[in-house]
């Protein structure tokens, strides 16, 4: 085959993010936004990466590839034992790099060799470092144009454990949770107690009660990467464990409960569960002054918003889920302000082979 092509889906915490780490449950959602990611076979041995979002090209040996890659390996298992932040910046200091990772890592995966050079060409809808889950639903893509095209049978759980192996690379100790979803789609009850038992169950086959009963509000990209602030949460819970031990055990519960109400689709009690759990996230340090600001204004007319992220500590923190029984109100609210929003579809198609 001369072309492969495949696209997937971001995503949006409804709750769990941070304590999903843990080994704490999350529910997750896949949204109407999508990366599509192009395969072409090339006569020469080149390996060619083209991003349409920045506009740039960059052409690399295979012996070069996999260098950059085992060097992102080396870093970031030193991360693994300093802690060092700085590291992961260091592993995607240029702009193509995490895309040339998602290559490599798939090739190492499968402990294969492509048998000629080929073009990978990148197109986006999802906002970068936004809370949508970018990095995951790319390496999701990259990782099935790969599969195919080394000729691998492949699943929607494997292409989450290569993008999981990608992720890590980008942000340190990800969850999982976000390659899941995208791979998935749909309305997911994500739980990594081990890397041997992780559960990911779908929450509910139709999201059509979700059309038009949620929006995304848009702060702007955060100054800390995920990396950063799920760092910044370590070193809390190594500072003060049973502080976030009692927020973590209460955002399972949570978790748990939005399940049950997500089912019904009771909109009041979702609106319940959310607001209690964006004050937890609150607790822990990762809702900046700005946000909050947002999301007191949301919680003024009986709706609710949270992160749908890492967050952030200082100005923005990426995209907030939003919502409200007065959805119109919600939008004059914000219209109002002049606080950025936009509708999305939740609970789309996860990864998907474009024609």
């Amino acid at each position: 085959m001369d072309s492969i092509q495949y696209s997937a889906p971001g995503k949006v915490h409804f709750l769990g993010e941070h304590a999903v780490v843990y080994g704490k449950p999350a529910i997750l959602a896949s949204v109407g936004l999508r990366c599509f990611v192009k395969l072409e076979r090339l006569d020469s041995e080149q390996i060619e990466v083209f991003s349409k979002d920045y506009n740039l090209k960059q052409t690399l040996t295979l012996s070069e590839l996999l260098k950059k890659t085992q060097k992102a390996k080396i870093c970031w298992e030193k991360y693994i034992r300093t802690g060092d932040v700085n590291l992961l910046s260091e592993i995607t200091s240029e702009k193509l790099d995490y895309i040339f990772l998602c290559v490599g890592e798939t090739l190492n995966f499968w402990s294969r060799r492509p048998s000629s050079g080929f073009r990978v060409l990148v197109s986006s809808e999802i906002p970068e470092g936004s809370g949508l889950g970018s990095s995951a639903a790319l390496a999701v893509s990259v990782a099935a144009v790969m599969s195919e095209f080394l000729g691998e049978k492949f699943d929607n759980q494997i292409i989450s454990e290569i993008a999981f192996n990608i992720e890590k690379r980008k942000h340190g100790m990800p969850s999982g949770a976000d390659p899941a979803t995208s791979a998935n789609g749909g309305f997911i009850w994500f739980q990594k107690k081990s890397s041997q038992d992780i559960a990911i169950e779908q929450v509910i086959t139709d999201a059509d009660r979700f059309v038009d009963k949620f929006l995304l509000i848009n702060t702007g990209a955060p100054q800390e990467s995920t990396g950063e602030m799920v760092a910044q949460v370590k070193k809390l819970y190594d500072k003060n464990p049973e502080f976030v031990k009692r927020i973590f055990s209460d955002q399972e519960q949570l978790v748990v409960q939005l399940r049950g109400v997500i089912e019904r689709f009771d909109h009041v009690k979702i609106i319940e569960i959310i607001r209690q759990g964006e004050a937890n996230l609150d607790a822990l340090g990762v809702v900046s002054d700005s946000s909050r600001k947002i999301i007191l204004s949301v919680e003024s007319i009986d709706g609710v918003a949270k992160i749908c992220g890492g967050g952030g500590v200082v100005g923005a923190t990426g995209i907030l889920l939003a919502t409200s029984p007065h959805i119109k109100d919600l939008t004059k609210l914000l219209k109002k302000n002049k606080i950025p929003f936009f509708n999305v579809k939740i609970g789309v198609e996860g990864l998907r082979k474009e024609n």
